[in-house]
């Protein structure tokens, strides 16, 4: 489970309702003085397709929380980070109804490199989450375990989702 306001990852074993193993993702010290920030953008021919809403709008890889140096590739000099999806494309709420625009999108870990001399960034692997029998899990939360104001609603065509008999299980 991604803890992005804590920029950490979490192992839970739902049957047992623990959390079994946290692992943090880096300590940044923001109170240093000599702070400079650059911006780099993915090339749009990048950032592969995801899925495809039910109004045929296709959406790509995006939505990056909780970015993690882990280095620099000896053999390249480039700067390698990994970071990790939101729970999926989602409209603002209507009421209490939050729309996902891919209901069953897996929130993955996503790993680039950037060259600073060009500033390209370059996708290096992506690693879907799965549950511990390997399904993959989906992005809606869990509206019974959770306690969040918002209802997951796939969308308005294809009615609300999930129930509380699904308490323990990613998928709605």
């Amino acid at each position: 489970m991604t803890l992005q306001e804590n920029n950490a990852m979490a192992v839970v074993n739902i049957a047992a309702a623990q959390v079994t193993r946290l692992a943090g993702l880096g300590f940044k010290d923001h109170n240093q003085q000599s702070v400079s920030a650059s911006v780099y953008a993915f090339a749009s021919d990048e950032l592969p397709a995801i899925g495809q809403t039910l109004a045929g709008q296709d959406l790509f890889l995006g939505g990056f929380s909780g970015l993690h140096f882990e280095g620099v590739a000896p053999r390249t000099g480039r700067w390698k980070f990994i970071t990790h999806t939101d729970r999926g494309p989602n409209a603002e709420p209507t009421g209490l109804n939050r729309p996902f625009l891919l209901p069953d999108f897996t929130p993955e870990l996503v790993r680039f490199e950037l060259d600073r001399s060009t500033g390209l960034l370059t996708l290096t692997g992506r690693i879907p989450l799965r549950d511990s029998a390997g399904n993959p899990l989906t992005s809606p939360l869990n509206r019974c375990a959770c306690g969040t104001a918002n209802t997951p609603h796939q969308t308005r065509t294809r009615g609300p989702a999930g129930d509380c008999a699904a308490v323990g299980s990613a998928r709605w």
